[in-house]
């Protein structure tokens, strides 16, 4: 049976969450394996163990949540740390993994990771970032 991830994109402003977009992310359990330790075929000590879907998430990730709770699994979030961590894994082999980093798109006109890496260029009205996640059967 195969995996797929569900992955959306939040952005704090104003000290409330907005859903910025639902990625399509290829299946890729070595990235699966190394997000949450979906899967036992590699060994990768995961970013973050799985820590399930915040409170205070938007309410169209809510809303997919729900959709798929019954036939979903290892549900978690990653902030801007997290976010940092796991595209700089995949930058180490970037001919190999660059359709992965390529599939999380841009935060506006920017990667991702440099909300966390560069804080002096990120734009002052974002006031933070999450990659809100979980995997289907």
């Amino acid at each position: 049976m195969a995996t797929d991830i569900h992955l959306h994109q939040e952005i704090k402003i104003g000290g409330v969450w907005q859903h910025y977009a639902l990625k399509r992310v290829p299946r890729s359990y070595e990235l699966f394996n190394k997000m949450a330790g979906v899967g036992d075929s590699y060994n990768h000590l995961p970013i973050r163990e799985p820590r399930g879907i915040p409170d205070d998430s938007t309410f169209l990730t809510q809303f997919d949540y729900i959709q798929w709770e019954g036939n979903s699994n290892n549900p978690s979030w990653f902030n801007a740390k997290d976010i940092a961590k796991i595209i700089s894994w995949l930058r180490l082999n970037d001919d190999t993994w660059q359709r992965e980093i390529d599939s999380f798109g841009f935060l506006f006109s920017t990667g991702w990771e440099s909300f966390y890496n560069y804080p002096k260029d990120r734009s002052p009205d974002i006031e933070d970032i999450r990659f809100i996640f979980w995997f289907d059967n």
